[in-house]
């Protein structure tokens, strides 16, 4: 026992003094080709907004000249919160959404020893090839928050049957994504050109009992 117990503290001796760790911290950049439009009166902005690439992310490979490539997630895109809105009477939860029409992508994150930017992207795309949004799903469907999403004019926005929340991703070793979404909980299983092949939802692909989760709190990584 002796012996055994002389032998860890070695290894643990080993393990905090052998090697040194620098640690380098980027702000993502992303070039205007890859911002979020925005047609609103707002100066700030008049060049559209950064978009969040970053929700999750995973590595994609190393470069000849050293550089890192990861696929990194969005999420839904730019929302905020309405303090209070009425629907028939009733109170219910919803969402300024300044940018409707955002697709949920996953970038290509490029990183060196100076900088960290989004050099392309891969757009989600439904079954048909048809752009996808970060909108809520149908108040009558698995995966709804209950949200109600609007315009900065206060015009309601419907939903998107195939809105998405991605919050996690990974790849598969035939080069498919499968990515997480906070809405149903879902999992998608997408192409490397962003359609989507498959959803599992609960109760087809998932256990059923997942549909019960608080609202907007599925599977975030």
């Amino acid at each position: 026992m002796k012996t055994k117990l002389a032998l860890l503290s070695l290894f643990v001796s080993t393990l905090t003094f052998s090697e040194v760790v620098t640690l380098r911290k980027f702000d993502i950049e992303v070039p205007s080709q890859f911002m979020v439009p925005y047609n609103g009166d707002e100066p700030e902005f008049k060049d559209g907004f950064k978009t969040g690439f970053g929700s999750a992310l995973a590595f994609k490979n190393i470069n000849s000249d050293g550089t890192i490539e990861f696929y990194a997630l969005t999420d839904r895109g730019p929302n905020a919160d309405i303090p209070k809105y009425l629907k028939d009477g009733k109170s219910v939860p919803g969402k300024f959404f300044p940018a409707p029409n955002f697709t949920p992508s996953i970038g290509i994150l490029k990183v060196d020893d100076k900088k960290a930017e989004i050099i392309d992207k891969i757009e989600l795309k439904d079954s048909t090839g048809k752009n996808i949004t970060g909108l809520p799903l149908p108040l009558d469907r698995i995966g709804s928050t209950g949200e109600v999403a609007l315009d900065l004019n206060i015009n309601s926005l419907g939903y998107d049957i195939n809105g998405l929340d991605p919050e996690g991703i990974a790849i598969d070793k035939d080069g498919n994504f499968w990515i997480s979404d906070e809405y149903g909980p879902f999992i998608i299983k997408v192409d490397k050109n962003g359609r989507i092949l498959e959803k599992l939802e609960p109760g087809n692909g998932l256990p059923e009992i997942v549909k019960h989760r608080v609202p907007n709190r599925g599977i975030e990584g």
